[in-house]
C-alpha cells in the first residue's frame, strides 16, 4: 500500500465540516508518518464518525432535557444549550480514580524504543497509564509498539509468531486497562481488525463480503470493540455500517444505527458516540445505545454543525463548525450542556475529569491549555490522555522544521 492510497483511505476516515473528508493520521516533521488522531479540515465541510450503543447506557437514561431517537435518526431530540493495573487478557479492572485537573506544567518523560524502529509515535494510553500502544514507521508499512510502565516491546509482524494473517503493516490505535490492543492491520489486498493480547493476534471478522474497514478500531473495558466499515470501491463512507465485536467474540455485529451514522468510540457502559452524515455531509454528533435510541449534541448558536469523535464517562469530545475552521467542543454527557473552546482543532481525547486533547494541545474543560514540558528547542504534541492524567504523544524538534524526535509520555 502507497502513502498516497493510505492517506486516501485515512482522508475517507476522517470527519471535515464540509464533506466526509477524514485525517486519522497527519503528516508530521516533514515525514510521512501518519498519526492517529483525527483533524478537521477549515472548509464548509463535515465528515464525523456516528456511534451506537451496545446496551442501554445509563447516559442515555440520565435527566437532560432530551427525547430518544428512532432508528432512522428522524425524530430531532431536544439539545441541551477513573486504579490497579491488569495483566493482558485480564477481566474488567478495577476503577481508577480520575486526578485533580492539573494547574502547572506537565512533566515529560522519553519513551525508549525498540531496536531497528525509527519514526516513533506513541497514539494511544490505557486508562490506568500502565499500556502505551504506538508505531514506527518502515517504507509504507506501520511497525507496532507496546510499552507497559515504560518498557517497550515491538509487537509482531507478518511471519512471526503470533502475527496476524498476511499483515506486514499494523497500526494500533487503543489499548484498555487489561492491555488488550486493537489496531487495523494491512496487506496489499484489504485491511482488517486485529485484536492483540497475551502476545498473539486474532482477527476480527467482518460480515461477508469485501469490506474497507475505517478510521481505526476503539475498545473500551470489558474489551468490545467498534469501527465502521465500507463496500471495498466505495468511498466516503458511501454505504457504510458500523460494526462490533463483543469482548472475545470474532464475528461482528451490525449495530441498528441511523443511516449515515458512523461510529468514533465505545464507553463502558456501552454507549457510543459519533455522527451522522447525509449526502457526505455531517448532520450532528450523537450518542447511542445498541437499540439504536440516540442523543442528538448540542449545538451552540453561531454555529451550524457537530461531531462527536470521542468520549468518557460522562464526557463526549469532538467539534463545532460553521462555514470555516473547527473549533473544539467538550459536550457533558450528563446535562447536555456543550462548551465551545478557542482551539481550532475538534478534540479527540477524553478522560473522566474531562481533561481532553485537542490538534496536539491538552486542554482543561474550563478553557485553559495545560503546558507539556519540554526541553528547549523542541515541542510536544499528544495525542491521548488516560484516566490517572498521562498523556502520550511525541517531541518535534522546533528549530528543524519540526523534525520528529520520538515518542514522549507527560504526567500532568
Amino acid at each position: 500500500m502507497n502513502d498516497e492510497q493510505r492517506l486516501r483511505d485515512r482522508f475517507e476516515a476522517i470527519d471535515t465540516p464540509s464533506s466526509r473528508i477524514g485525517v486519522d493520521e497527519v503528516v508530521r516533521a516533514g515525514r510521512r508518518s501518519v498519526r492517529r488522531r483525527r483533524t478537521v479540515q477549515a472548509a464548509a465541510s463535515v465528515a464525523l464518525t456516528v456511534g451506537v450503543l451496545l446496551a442501554v447506557p445509563a447516559i442515555l437514561n440520565r435527566p437532560a432535557g432530551q427525547t430518544d431517537t428512532d432508528r432512522a435518526g428522524n425524530t430531532p431530540v431536544a439539545s441541551a444549550s477513573p486504579g490497579a493495573s491488569a495483566s493482558p487478557g485480564g477481566s474488567a479492572s478495577p476503577e481508577v480514580t480520575a486526578p485533580a485537573l492539573p494547574t502547572g506544567p506537565c512533566e515529560m518523560t522519553t519513551l525508549p524504543v525498540p531496536s531497528g524502529i525509527k519514526q516513533v509515535t506513541a497514539v494511544a494510553v490505557d486508562p490506568t497509564g500502565t499500556y502505551v500502544v504506538g508505531h514506527g514507521v518502515k517504507g509504507q508499512d506501520f511497525l507496532p509498539v507496546m510499552w507497559t510502565n515504560g518498557r517497550p516491546h515491538a509487537m509482531p509482524l507478518d511471519g512471526e509468531q503470533g502475527a496476524p494473517v498476511r499483515g506486514k503493516s499494523v497500526e494500533p490505535s487503543a489499548v484498555n486497562a487489561s492491555g488488550v490492543v486493537v489496531a487495523l492491520a494491512m496487506d496489499a489486498r484489504e485491511n482488517y481488525v486485529v485484536r492483540y493480547e497475551n502476545g498473539a493476534y486474532t482477527r476480527l471478522r467482518p460480515p461477508p463480503g469485501n469490506w474497507h474497514h475505517y478510521p481505526t478500531p476503539s475498545i473500551n473495558s470489558d474489551g468490545d470493540v467498534v469501527i465502521n466499515v465500507e463496500p471495498q470501491g466505495n468511498s466516503g463512507g458511501k454505504d457504510s455500517i458500523a460494526l462490533i465485536w463483543k469482548a472475545g467474540t470474532t464475528t461482528a455485529q451490525k449495530l441498528p444505527l441511523p443511516e449515515g451514522a458512523n461510529v468514533s468510540g465505545i464507553l463502558d457502559d456501552g454507549t457510543v458516540v459519533g455522527t451522522i452524515y447525509k449526502d457526505g455531509m455531517a448532520v450532528a454528533g450523537y450518542a447511542w445505545d445498541q437499540q439504536g435510541r440516540g442523543r442528538r449534541l448540542d449545538v451552540p448558536g453561531g454555529y451550524k454543525v457537530a461531531a462527536a469523535y470521542a468520549g468518557r464517562d460522562d464526557w463526549a469530545t469532538g467539534g463545532v463548525w460553521n462555514d470555516g475552521e473547527p473549533r473544539a467542543a467538550l459536550w457533558d454527557l450528563r446535562t447536555g450542556k456543550v462548551t465551545v473552546f478557542h482551539k481550532a482543532a475538534p478534540g479527540e481525547a477524553v478522560n473522566p475529569a474531562g481533561l481532553f486533547v485537542a490538534g496536539g494541545a491538552v486542554m482543561r474543560p474550563d478553557g485553559p491549555t495545560v503546558e507539556l514540558a519540554t526541553p528547549d528547542g523542541q515541542r510536544g504534541s499528544a495525542m491521548d490522555v488516560s484516566d490517572t492524567g498521562v498523556v502520550v504523544g511525541l517531541a518535534t524538534d522546533s528549530r528543524a522544521d519540526y523534525d520528529h524526535l520520538g515518542p514522549r509520555l507527560w504526567r500532568c
